[in-house]
């Protein structure tokens, strides 16, 4: 007699594991992120032959516009734009000042009246020296430039004045370097002058 059959049991196959799905985090909403800074703009800077690396600054009245060497900084101005105030490592101070005038203003008869005032007048001491002054045209405007030198709070100091006129209106710069004996004072307020006499540009 033939042997019996044989059951064979078929296996199912394995099912393969379900591929899990990646996780996603919760992303907050818009409201409660945290504020991305904002990309400060970036100046142009503008090489100038005897100067160096400068920035461009544009009087917002439209009086004048100049190139200052790389390392000043804003400190102050005024919306209307007749005042503005720059300094470089506590050192060297740049004041523009835009202010009306008489139509007699003569730039001769200012500049010795303002000489005299540096010099403390008759019967009057005073701790700076007039090194130079002269009438000048910088700029496109006439008047006169005064460089003298001293103490200010026990800082010896060099300090330019200009007072350039333009349409019923004078523009005075006034450059300040204290500590004047450092080399480095002293270089960048040369610089700053010679930018004045080569960039200023009076409207």
């Amino acid at each position: 007699t033939p042997p019996p059959p044989v059951k064979q049991t078929l296996k199912k196959p394995k099912s393969e594991p379900a591929a899990k799905k990646p996780s996603q985090k919760k992303q907050a909403p818009e409201s409660a992120r945290e504020p991305q800074p904002e990309a400060m703009p970036v100046q142009q800077v503008i090489a100038i032959t005897g100067i160096g690396d400068t920035h461009l600054y544009q009087d917002p009245a439209g009086v004048y516009s100049i190139n200052l060497p790389v390392g000043f900084e804003k400190t102050a101005a005024s919306p209307s734009g007749s005042r503005a105030a720059f300094v470089f490592d506590n050192a060297v101070r740049i004041q523009f000042a835009v202010r009306s005038v008489e139509p007699a203003w003569n730039a001769e008869d200012a500049m010795y009246r303002k000489v005299m005032d540096i010099q403390g007048g008759a019967g009057q001491k005073s701790t700076m020296t007039v090194g130079d002054y002269s009438l000048v045209e910088i700029g496109g405007a006439r008047g006169y430039m005064i460089d003298f030198s001293g103490y200010i709070q026990d800082s010896s100091s060099k300090i330019s004045l200009y007072a350039l006129e333009t349409s019923g209106k004078v523009l005075f710069i006034d450059i300040n370097c204290a500590n004047w004996r450092k080399q480095k004072n002293l270089d960048m307020y040369t610089t700053a002058q010679k930018s004045i006499r080569k960039t200023l540009i009076v409207y």
